[in-house]
């Protein structure tokens, strides 16, 4: 067994944060999550929207030198085949940057590794794997989205509501209902995941 971070210490900076929590997993199980864990880095480290954001561009040597190594060819001809042209040209009529296709999938499966362990955190209860969790990505949210408000008053209908800051990149808030909850996580403060456990008509909504 070893100690899984939650979130992981690669979305993070050094020092890491004090309160950085931990929950057991096997260890073939820890490293089967790196190689997403990775990705959702990169991409959510290279936009431009998180240029600010201090852990995010701490980040950015160390994912250098990763893109470097020989073993990382893969890696960098993976993301490669992501790049494309963006809509914004130039006065030539050329494109004047260039964005990466995210693979959401991926994204999604770092959310959900750690809405799992986030779930053992503030229930003490392992969430089976046949549980299904619905989730989604989100980046730069608004309070006037429509879903950002249904999420704020399901989450102040709840009377278990909860929520933690880990260091400077990473934050949560959940609401416990009886047949299920619903999380939203914040990282880097512009990237969002907001997701729902169990089942209820007004959680799928």
């Amino acid at each position: 067994m070893t100690a899984d971070h939650i979130p992981p210490k690669l979305l993070l900076a050094r020092p890491y944060p004090n309160n950085l929590p931990t929950v057991p997993a096997c260890r073939r199980c820890n490293a089967s999550f790196q190689a997403d864990d990775e990705y959702t880095r990169f991409v959510i480290s290279i936009d431009v929207r998180t240029a600010a954001q201090r852990t995010a561009q701490s980040n950015m040597p160390a994912i250098l030198r990763s893109l470097q190594r020989p073993e990382a060819g893969g890696f960098a001809r993976y993301i490669s085949n992501q790049i494309t042209d963006t809509m914004v040209l130039g006065a030539d009529g050329r494109p004047m940057a260039q964005a990466v296709e995210a693979d959401r999938g991926r994204i999604h499966a770092t959310g959900e590794r750690i809405i799992r362990g986030l779930f053992f955190i503030e229930t003490g209860e392992r969430l089976p794997h046949s549980t299904r969790v619905r989730i989604a990505l989100k980046a730069g949210v608004t309070p006037s989205e429509v879903a950002i408000q249904q999420f704020a008053r399901m989450y102040a209908s709840s009377s278990d509501r909860r929520s933690k800051t880990i260091g400077d990149a990473f934050s949560y808030v959940v609401a416990f209902y009886p047949q299920f909850s619903l999380w939203f996580l914040l990282l880097y403060d512009h990237f969002s995941w907001i997701a729902t456990i169990g089942s209820s008509s007004d959680a799928t909504k």
